[in-house]
């Protein structure tokens, strides 16, 4: 696509959201890999009320690795609840029909702190089993593993007559279990 589509929203019935700035950002696909900024714009929102921003993404981005990690944040000075300001999407999908109903990936994980740390790597799935090695690692700072993935879709689960989606999320938690980052993989059962 050649752009990259971001809905903003004003959870607050009463309160107007004057000059919210939005910052999105690509990093390469992964967890804790170093992001640019792509774009800045600024929005007013009335109460409860939502925006479609579009930022065009650079003929270099167009060209490169398709597969990229989005970040946006959001920043007002009179925001009372800033813990809903940041989001991240790190997704790759798959067709069975193309990768088979045992898919194996690897993926880049990156300590992004300046100090030591253990993440642990928690796996969520509905229908299909998805594990992931190794299941934690203690990384100095700054450093970078490959973490392998593998989903196995269940024997019985057939697309028919539509696709099915079933989605596989890996979580890296720091200390004290706190969110890093994560990668989602769909899987379209498609046959």
């Amino acid at each position: 696509m050649p752009e990259s589509h971001v809905t903003v929203r004003n959870l607050s019935s009463s309160a107007s959201a004057a000059n919210v700035l939005v910052n999105v950002g690509f990093s390469s696909f992964g967890v804790g890999m170093p992001v640019t900024a792509l774009s800045s714009k600024y929005v007013s929102l009335g109460p409860s009320a939502g925006a479609e921003l579009l930022y065009p993404l650079t003929q270099a981005m167009l060209a490169g690795e398709q597969l990229v990690s989005v970040f946006v944040d959001i920043i007002h000075s009179a925001d009372a609840e800033l813990d809903n300001n940041h989001g991240e999407q790190s997704i790759i999908h798959g067709l069975t029909s193309e990768v088979g109903r045992t898919i194996d990936f690897s993926f880049p994980v990156r300590n992004a702190a300046s100090f030591p740390q253990v993440m642990s790597f928690v796996t969520y799935a509905n229908t299909v089993s998805f594990t992931v090695t190794p299941t934690s690692h203690s990384f100095a700072p700054l450093e970078q593993i490959i973490v392998q993935g593998k989903i196995k879709v269940a024997p019985g689960l057939h697309a028919s007559p539509d696709w099915i989606y079933q989605s596989a999320t890996m979580a890296a938690l720091g200390n004290g279990g706190a969110l890093l980052g994560g990668i989602t993989y769909v899987v379209h059962i498609d046959d």
